[in-house]
């Protein structure tokens, strides 16, 4: 079942990436990628309720990953260009913000930045009551451009491709 998950999610990838092409080795990137997320999200409890929920997560991570990224290689290897990464500020795929952590962790390790990805998602959910993502995105005020094109961006492929396993298949 993972394997179905995995190619499940590199495909939303290869969607929300075109421009970063299909190449061998850009295929086993985002396979590792994909690798990584899923068993990060079926390591912890899933932030969406259902019977998807755990796949649901899963695509919101990718989804998150994939507009701070695009999962350029270069982004994780902290090897950003004048003006990315939040001016030197934001590290790994997920563009995270370090608070109490070294930047340099979460480029060493792919899985260590889904993971505190994934907390920090979880966390920014919760404290929106579910409704967005905006202290992970880091917007104030009345509108979240940021968080609403990354939840969006996971709710449009869901409307397309269902998941194609459900969370108790897994367990």
């Amino acid at each position: 079942m993972q394997a179905t998950l995995v190619s499940w999610l590199v495909a939303a990838m290869l969607s929300w990436t075109p421009n970063q092409g299909h190449s061998e080795e850009r295929m086993a990137l985002l396979q590792s990628i994909a690798d990584d997320i899923v068993s990060v999200v079926y390591a912890d409890a899933p932030v969406f309720r259902g019977r998807y929920a755990r796949a649901h997560t899963a695509l919101l991570v990718a989804s998150v990953g994939a507009l701070e990224s695009r999962f350029d290689p270069r982004i994780q290897q902290g090897k950003c260009h004048k003006g990315e990464c939040d001016h030197g500020r934001a590290y790994c795929f997920m563009q995270i913000h370090p608070e109490g952590i070294a930047g340099a962790e979460l480029i060493v390790s792919q899985r260590k930045c889904f993971e505190v990805g994934l907390s920090m998602i979880r966390r920014a959910l919760r404290l929106s009551g579910g409704r967005n993502i905006r202290s992970y995105t880091g917007e104030t005020g009345e509108d979240a451009p940021g968080s609403e094109a990354r939840m969006n961006l996971a709710r449009n492929f869901l409307a397309t491709h269902p998941p194609p396993a459900a969370s108790e298949d897994f367990e």
